[in-house]
């Protein structure tokens, strides 16, 4: 097994109940949790799993009394994106993780997305899983982690093995 899946695996068990792993269906749309935080896109195989992206969703910000409050961000606002990447679930048989936008400005793609060449790659539902840490709005209850924190770490791991990015993540 390689450092950067036993490394993964160290935290989903650090996370226990609050880690999820969503198999997705061939035209069923994804059961978001409810609340925030990292969500890590798997292109399932029969010999091993492809990393494809790693996103979170939910900051932590500076609250006017002085503590902290968490932003607007959810998991159920990732359905609706369609840069950098798209979960298609409009055109029925078509449901698939879509990435690598054909155009570069927002509102063309955004008019563009369900059209057959409008990305660069497609993974159909039935090949995909979609893994899910929650996090809560007390920081003390996230194991030592913020969404940002955890999202950069898999991200560096997965940069230090590989050499590269995951194929639907451009930065860190």
């Amino acid at each position: 097994m390689n450092m950067f899946i036993e490394s993964y695996n160290a935290v989903a068990a650090v996370f226990g109940k609050k880690f999820t792993s969503h198999k997705c269906k061939k035209n069923t749309k994804i059961d978001w949790p409810n609340g925030f935080g990292v969500y890590v896109v798997w292109k399932i195989s029969s010999s091993n799993d492809e990393l494809i992206y790693v996103g979170m969703t939910g900051k932590f910000k500076k609250d006017i009394g002085g503590g902290y409050a968490i932003n607007e961000g959810k998991f159920s606002k990732r359905k609706d994106r369609y840069t950098p990447y798209f979960f298609q679930e409009v055109q029925k048989d078509t449901f698939s993780f879509r990435f690598g936008p054909k155009h570069s400005k927002g509102s063309i793609q955004s008019e563009s997305r369900l059209e057959i060449d409008a990305y660069r790659e497609s993974i159909p539902y039935e090949n995909l899983r979609v893994d899910f840490f929650t996090f809560s709005s007390n920081v003390e209850e996230n194991y030592g982690y913020t969404p940002s924190l955890l999202e950069a770490e898999l991200l560096a791991k997965y940069l230090i093995e590989n050499k590269t990015l995951p194929p639907a993540n451009f930065e860190i």
